[in-house]
This record gives structure tokens, C-alpha cells and sequence, in this order.
């Protein structure tokens, strides 16, 4: 598994998602392809993210996209884990996953944004970049920062899931964020 992902942050196993979610709205017409969500945490944060910008097609697989605590920049995440898939910072790796690179797809999707302002995993370094990127290309996006919480998010996970599934709702009936 590390051999194919190795300097390929956010590409093979992306592109698996999104193929693999076409895939079932071809196979399952009852399926609303209008209706399509993804989110994740931490590197799943990354990754739904990183969906918005690897979905090329006229029409988005993803319409609604929730990130919560995601890794914006290897070079801001644990050195062990990102150096044993990237390399050494400075390679070409981090700057191809660097999420705040190219924003512009995030205008075509509903998009919130989650993060503990405590989090010593995937320091708030990431989502504050991340933010300013959007934010300079005018994306409008949904932002919830937990102060002083960390990474799992255990004193406010109710409230965490409670705020996916409202925007799960709204986005799903149309609104856009």
C-alpha cells in the first residue's frame, strides 16, 4: 500500500473514492447523483477536501463537502508519518498536496470547515491556512472552530455531528452554502 501513495498524498486513493462513488450512481439509478455528500477527519478531512479538487467532471460527484480537522500541508503534520509517504519537506510531494494551492473548485460545492483550536495532532496551523486561502478566493464555505478543544473533538463531538448533519440537510435540499 505505501509504494503507490508514496510522494502521491491525495491522488491514487482519491481518485478510487470518486470513481468508486460514480460507479455506484450508474449501477444504482435510484441513487441521487445531485444528492452526493462525503466527509472525513483528519486525513479524511484531507481527502474529502482533496475530492473537490481532484473531481474534474462537468458534474461534481460531491456537492457537499465536510472536513473536520483535516491536514491542509504535510509539511505542518507529524514528521515521521508524512516523511515515510512524502519525503523530505521541500520535495515536489508537499506542494503537490497542498490543499491551499488551488481553491477555486471549492466555489462549485457546499463546504464546511471543523477544527479544535487545541488539536496537537493536525495542528489548527492547517485549517487557518486553509481558511485564509478561501477566504482570498472568495469561497464561501461553513466554519466551526472548537477553542481550546483537541483533536478528537471529545467534548463537543455532539455538537460536531449535530452541525455535519444540519449541513447535510441544507446542502442535500438545495441550499447552497
Amino acid at each position: 500500500m505505501k509504494q503507490p501513495l508514496y510522494g502521491n498524498f491525495g491522488t491514487v486513493e482519491i481518485d478510487d473514492q470518486i470513481d468508486s462513488m460514480r460507479e455506484l450512481l450508474r449501477l444504482y439509478p435510484i441513487l441521487d447523483s445531485k444528492r452526493v455528500g462525503i466527509w472525513g477527519w483528519s486525513y479524511g478531512g484531507f481527502a474529502a477536501a482533496r475530492a473537490v479538487q481532484r473531481d474534474h467532471s462537468s458534474n461534481r460527484t460531491f456537492q457537499c463537502v465536510a472536513s473536520v480537522a483535516p491536514v491542509s500541508n504535510f509539511k505542518y503534520y507529524d514528521a515521521t508519518y508524512a516523511e515515510r509517504y512524502m519525503g523530505q519537506v521541500g520535495a515536489d510531494a508537499y506542494e503537490r498536496t497542498d490543499l491551499t494551492q488551488d481553491v477555486r473548485p471549492f466555489h462549485n460545492v457546499s463546504f464546511m470547515l471543523a477544527h479544535g483550536s487545541a488539536d496537537d495532532n493536525v495542528h489548527y496551523q492547517n485549517t487557518a491556512e486553509f481558511v485564509r486561502a478561501l477566504t482570498e478566493e472568495n469561497v464561501q464555505f461553513e466554519l466551526m472552530v472548537y477553542t481550546d478543544d483537541s483533536h478528537n473533538l471529545s467534548t463537543v463531538r455532539w455538537h460536531l455531528y449535530t452541525m455535519i448533519v444540519q449541513f447535510l440537510k441544507k446542502c442535500f435540499n438545495g441550499s447552497k452554502i
